[in-house]
């Protein structure tokens, strides 16, 4: 698909501010180095997956709140993500698990970058990623959520990622092998 990957484990999960301060640094020395690594810099996307897709999610929504001094010449490219792939996105009702959106965490105050998010109907976070796509859609963003029957909250069994690649292509962010 023409994509390149960089796996960021994020080495504080139970500490949200810290990882998402490592998060911010990722994506910058990503872009810091693109023309290096043959990448274009204006095509940067984030995918993240349950906890990370809460950590994705809020930088798709924060990604210019300074967070952390800067370390180099990196910490003065953008950290904002082009595109965001999210995959049973938890944490949107906050932590501990409420009823109602996080909107300390995501205040709903801009444009965002194109952002797809898919759940299983029996996974217990669904309710909020249906939530933030009802908030999203409200400030005017176009999210695009693909929901399946069951699969729990690891989505076993279902084909996300071919609804992924073709949300990627409509998006003209890669194109599909012939």
């Amino acid at each position: 698909m023409g994509i390149t990957v960089f796996v960021h484990r994020y080495s504080i999960p139970d500490q949200p501010d810290k990882a998402f301060q490592d998060l911010q640094r990722a994506i910058r020395l990503v872009r810091s180095q693109a023309q290096k690594w043959n990448i274009d810099p204006n095509n940067i996307g984030i995918f993240g997956n349950s906890a990370g897709g809460h950590l994705s999610a809020r930088l798709s929504q924060n990604y210019d709140q300074k967070i952390y001094e800067p370390f180099d010449e990196a910490d003065k490219e953008s950290c904002e993500p082009n595109f965001v792939v999210l995959q049973c996105a938890a944490y949107f009702h906050g932590r501990p698990f409420g009823k109602t959106m996080d909107t300390k965490t995501f205040p709903f105050k801009n444009k965002i970058a194109p952002t797809f998010l898919t759940y299983s109907k029996d996974d217990k976070f669904c309710a909020g990623g249906i939530d933030y796509v009802k908030k999203l859609s409200a400030t005017g963003n176009a999210p695009h959520l693909k929901l399946f029957e069951k699969g729990g909250h690891g989505m076993g069994g279902c084909d996300w990622f071919s609804e992924v690649a073709q949300w990627l292509k409509a998006q003209k962010i890669t194109q599909l092998p012939k």
